[in-house]
Order: C-alpha cells, then sequence, then structure tokens
C-alpha cells in the first residue's frame, strides 16, 4: 500500500490504517481500516501518482519475459499490480489479501486465476509447497502490513529459481521500527549468504509516488 499526502478522506484512511497497526498489529482493525478505504483506492491511488505496480510489473517483465509462468501477488489489494502485470502478457496470476472486500475489486478485473483471503504471516497460504515462478510484493512492506516476516511462507510456495520481487517506498526501510537498523536489508542478505537465494537487485526507483523514491529488491531462490 502506498503513503497518501492528500487531506480529507485520504487522510481519515491513512489515520485509521496506522492507528491499526501502531504498536502491537490487531489484524481486525487492519482490516476495517482498508475495508473502509476499498471502494475508493484505485482512485486515490492514481491522485497521488502511485507507480509501484507499473514499476514492479516493468521490471519483472525484464527478469521473467516468460509470461506464462505462475505469479503469486501478495498484499494484491484490489488488483492494481495484477492489471499492470497482465497489461505486459502473464497470464497465470493469484492473488492473496487480507481484506475480503478489496478482493471482491479484484476478482472485477477478471486478470487472477485465483484469489485468496488469508493472513500470511500468521495462517500461510493453502496452496502446496513449490507453486510459483514469480512473487511481487508491490507497496504493502510497511509498518502494520507486510515485514520480512514474511519471507519463510513466501520462500515455502517458491518454486527453485522463483524470483520474489519488492517494491517499496524507500524512506520506510528507515522510518518503520520492523526495518531500523538495518534490519530487512539484513536479512535479504543473510538468506543470501546461506544460500537461500541470489541477492540480484537493489535499485532506487524516482517518483515511486508522487516525487517520492521508491526502492525495489529482487531475489532468484535457489
Amino acid at each position: 500500500m502506498s503513503m497518501t499526502t492528500g487531506t480529507s478522506e485520504d487522510d481519515l484512511h491513512w489515520k485509521n490504517m496506522y492507528s491499526a497497526s501502531s504498536g502491537d498489529l490487531d489484524l481486525k482493525r487492519l482490516e476495517q481500516a482498508y475495508k473502509g478505504w476499498s471502494e475508493t483506492y484505485d482512485e486515490d491511488n492514481e491522485q497521488m501518482l502511485y507507480k509501484g505496480p507499473h514499476l514492479a510489473a516493468q521490471k519483472l517483465s525484464k527478469l521473467m519475459p516468460d509470461k506464462s509462468k505462475k505469479i503469486l501477488d501478495v498484499a494484491c489489494g484490489t488488483g492494481l499490480v495484477g492489471k499492470e502485470l497482465h497489461s505486459q502478457g502473464y497470464v497465470n496470476i493469484d492473488g492473496v489479501d487480507l481484506v475480503q472486500d478489496m478482493l471482491t475489486h479484484a476478482e472485477q478485473t477478471g486478470v487472477y486465476s485465483r484469489l485468496e483471503a488469508c493472513d500470511v504471516i500468521g495462517q500461510g497460504l493453502s496452496c502446496q509447497d513449490g507453486t510459483y515462478e514469480a512473487i511481487v510484493c508491490v507497496g504493502s512492506f510497511n509498518q502494520g502490513c507486510v515485514t520480512q516476516a514474511v519471507f519463510p511462507e513466501l520462500l515455502r510456495v517458491a518454486k527453485k529459481g522463483c524470483i520474489i520481487l519488492i517494491v517499496m517506498r524507500e524512506a520506510f526501510v528507515y522510518t518503520c521500527p520492523a526495518f531500523k537498523n538495518s534490519q530487512l536489508d539484513t536479512d535479504i542478505l543473510m538468506r543470501a549468504q546461506n544460500g537461500i537465494w541470489k541477492y540480484i537487485l537493489r535499485e532506487t526507483v524516482p517518483k515511486y509516488i508522487g516525487e517520492l523514491n521508491g526502492l525495489l529488491y529482487a531475489m532468484v531462490v535457489q
């Protein structure tokens, strides 16, 4: 998800989301915050010039030119990433999100083969081990949503050679408590050193949302 710079209704949605995710994460409150945002989520992100889904789909297209491979869109929301992946020619896309109201909108895009409502970190996905050849997490790595605690479950459902692509606000690496003291970078690097994945990319992307930079990570599961 992305950070708003707007006012009024946008601010209310983000105040609700961060209130829900401050301190000990309350998934019920977080779910309610995003449920209340689902009807205007796409429009709000367009107004904020949120380019994360487009940047992610472009990068994956370069890294994985075979458009038939099976992709998981983590925290897929209303389907913004799925639509961008589909525009790049990908035809085998699954999505997962905590909030059913978001998934209702994602289903209406017609680009997903399968959608699942679940807490990926707490519950885990229902699919078998080694299901996916690419996993994308776009805009979801931030305080109270997705953190590096998701890595074990993503690795479980990833095939050998699976590309894991993370695109997020660059500032969150330094401001979110879950990522403080370079914890996210350290976690990614540690898994690379242990031979779990090959760390192929860490790239700053300009104008990820408005004038604010994003950060893109890419790893290949070994």
